[in-house]
C-alpha cells in the first residue's frame, strides 16, 4: 500500500538529512498503515489549520502548498497505542522509517507511480 503525507519544516529537513526515522501520525487511515508501506512525505509550506501563508527564514511570504521536495519511506515498524498506551495516545502511531528513495521530485512520482504499487 503507498500513503502520500504532508511534511512541513523543520520536520521535512530532518528526514532528508537522516536525524528523523519516524513519523508520528494519527492512525485513522483505511486501510491503516501497515510495515511494508511506502511513504511519501510531500513538503509543505503552512501548518495544518495555521495561516494560510508563512515566510521562510528571510521574511519572504510563501502561499500555503507543496513545494515540489519529497522523500519515499518505507515503514519497518509501527507502534500504536495498544502496545504503548503510557506514551502514544489514542488514535495515533509512531512508524519506523527507513529510506526507500532519498529524494524524487513531483514529477518523477508521477511516472514512476505504477512501479511503486
Amino acid at each position: 500500500m503507498h500513503h502520500e503525507l504532508k511534511v512541513v519544516q523543520p520536520f521535512f529537513d530532518a528526514l532528508i538529512e537522516g536525524t528523523k526515522n519516524f513519523e508520528v501520525r494519527r492512525d485513522d487511515r483505511e486501510p491503516a498503515f501497515a510495515v511494508g508501506d511506502s511513504l511519501l512525505l510531500r513538503e509543505w509550506i503552512g501548518f495544518w489549520g495555521g495561516p494560510e501563508d508563512s515566510t521562510d527564514e528571510h521574511g519572504l511570504r510563501h502561499d500555503k502548498g507543496y513545494t515540489g521536495r519529497a522523500v519515499l519511506r518505507r515503514i519497518t515498524y509501527i507502534l500504536r497505542h495498544v502496545d504503548f498506551p503510557e506514551g502514544v495516545p489514542e488514535g495515533w502511531c509512531v512508524l519506523g522509517l527507513k529510506e526507500y528513495l532519498w529524494m524524487i521530485s513531483q514529477e518523477f512520482f508521477s511516472s514512476k507511480q505504477k512501479w511503486l504499487t
